[in-house]
């Protein structure tokens, strides 16, 4: 997708990733490019896709004539439109089957990913919470249970946060 987007004059930041959107009026990128065969997304007009999706939006083509114009732009050789024998054929279609499949797991596991980061930190915040609504006024004040549980807690909840950040980086790391 970074490849594509860079042939076709688009700068993907190596930051962040992202784009000026192409396909609404953005000053600002809000396309995010994902590694690998991750496709994009643009968070404001919400287009996302993968590769040939792209391609078909951004040139107005159907799903061949996109990938007869990748062929012809990135030398790729894929022999568009040619014909090819029935064996040839269940063979792209066991290996298109089989990137369908990886990319479906990927996503499966980013949304698990995001998810149990998003869990884990509902839980801190509102064990950070409860510790702010439960925190005595003075020293001679008696902690409430409440407080207790959040004190006794807090850092554990945010050590969990921290590792769930951590998986999703390792994994956007592997996806580099």
């Amino acid at each position: 997708m970074r490849q594509v987007a860079h042939g076709y004059g688009f700068n993907v930041s190596s930051k962040t990733n992202k784009m000026i959107c192409p396909f609404h009026n953005d000053s600002h990128p809000s396309m995010q490019v994902y590694p690998g065969d991750g496709g994009y997304h643009c968070f404001v007009c919400g287009a996302g896709g993968d590769v040939i999706d792209f391609v078909m939006r951004l040139f107005g083509l159907d799903f061949k004539d996109a990938c007869r114009k990748m062929d012809q732009d990135f030398n790729l050789h894929l022999g568009v439109g040619e014909t090819r024998s029935k064996e040839e054929r269940e063979a792209a279609e066991r290996a298109f089957q089989e990137r369908m499949e990886r990319k479906r797991k990927h996503e499966q596991r980013r949304k698990l990913l995001y998810a149990i980061y998003h869990a884990e930190y509902s839980r801190y915040a509102f064990l950070d919470i409860l510790k702010r609504e439960n925190m005595p006024a003075s020293f001679e004040d008696e902690f409430t249970p409440e407080f207790v549980y959040a004190i006794k807690h807090i850092d554990e909840a945010w050590e969990q946060v921290q590792e769930a950040a951590d998986r999703i980086r390792q994994f956007e790391a592997e996806e580099r």
